[in-house]
């Protein structure tokens, strides 16, 4: 959890032109963005990826970014910021964050139990229950029945597109972004929103 960030410092640095934090981030809450396959997706979260804002959710989570004159003095000016962590338990298992009693990494997420939201928070999205057939029939017609439990690290698809973007801020107030993504217009609105 961030307690405070200070950055008085790194304003006094000659060269460095500006300090941002997830504070200075426009408030998103109560909207949300559709990112296509991914459906509607909260802003707030989105924006809090960007720059962490209450929490630092995973190791190398973002906190504030600095724009300066140089490379050399805004890796000098990044140094230079002080922020205050109240350590939280960390979750760093599926099964453990699925627990009553485990570290929230959102506290406004509130699972989708089978089309019903939970009345309290908690680390799991959503459940959702598939079925076709009879399963108890086609267990008892079956030769064989294996069961067994089968745990693999976390796993996600390679995609074609690299994460990268290049985004160029003219002196005319225009923003031009390149991102490698198929979803280009998503994308667009996604920036815009945020």
């Amino acid at each position: 959890r961030i307690k405070s960030i200070r950055t008085d410092k790194d304003l006094a640095l000659e060269g460095v032109k500006a300090v941002v934090t997830g504070a200075d981030l426009p408030d998103s809450a109560g909207r949300s963005a559709n990112l296509g396959e991914l459906g509607e997706v909260p802003l707030e979260h989105i924006s809090h990826n960007i720059l962490a804002s209450g929490k630092a959710l995973y190791q190398g989570h973002a906190i504030a970014a600095v724009a300066a004159t140089s490379s050399h003095l805004a890796e000098e000016a990044l140094d230079l910021i002080e922020v205050e962590y109240e350590v939280l338990p960390p979750v760093l298992e599926v099964l453990q964050a699925m627990q009553d009693n485990a570290t929230l990494l959102h506290d406004d997420l509130f699972t989708m139990e089978l089309g019903e939201k939970s009345k309290r928070p908690s680390n799991v999205a959503s459940h959702q229950t598939f079925r076709r057939g009879d399963v108890k029939a086609g267990f008892a017609a079956a030769d064989h029945v294996l069961e067994h439990e089968y745990r693999s690290a976390t796993v996600h698809q390679g995609y074609i597109e690299p994460h990268a973007a290049t985004a160029v801020w003219s002196a005319d107030g225009h923003v031009t972004l390149w991102c490698t993504t198929q979803g280009a217009f998503s994308m667009r609105t996604c920036v815009h929103q945020v």
